[in-house]
């Protein structure tokens, strides 16, 4: 469950500023590995805490339904893309922390997408064309 890495993806893909593409995908990719700091301080806060809190609530959720499956780790390590060898020794164990990893990874992606980058932008920019039905606030 590398949800640092998600909301970092996400924000990477939405920017439109070509810096923060580029160092969003680098530090999506090394948080991957495990190296937080890039993702965390480069891209993630400097969004605000609207990106924090996306962060958080995937993460409860995650660990949450990890409880309710019952899945223990053997070791502790941080979740990266390395982390399902603490879950080699049961197959159920592995696999669920692996469905569950990526189910909580788009979750927090798509989460992202919704909350970080809501639609007024996207309604200021349909306002200027003809035919399009805006919503009333």
């Amino acid at each position: 469950m590398d949800l640092l890495a998600a909301v970092c993806l996400a924000i990477a893909l939405r920017s439109k500023n070509e810096a923060t593409k580029t160092a969003g995908v680098s530090a999506t990719v090394t948080q991957m590995l495990g190296v937080s700091e890039p993702a965390l301080f480069g891209v993630v806060m400097r969004n605000g805490m609207k990106a924090i809190g996306v962060m958080l609530f995937s993460s409860a959720l995650g660990g949450m339904v990890l409880s309710m499956l019952h899945v223990k780790a053997n070791s502790y390590s941080l979740a990266v893309l390395l982390s399902p060898l603490m879950y080699i020794y049961d197959s159920y164990q592995l696999v669920a922390y692996i469905l569950v990893g990526v189910g909580t990874f788009i979750f927090a992606f798509v989460l992202t997408n919704i909350v970080v980058f809501n639609k007024k932008g996207l309604i200021k920019k349909l306002k200027g064309k003809k035919n399009v039905v805006h919503p009333k606030r």
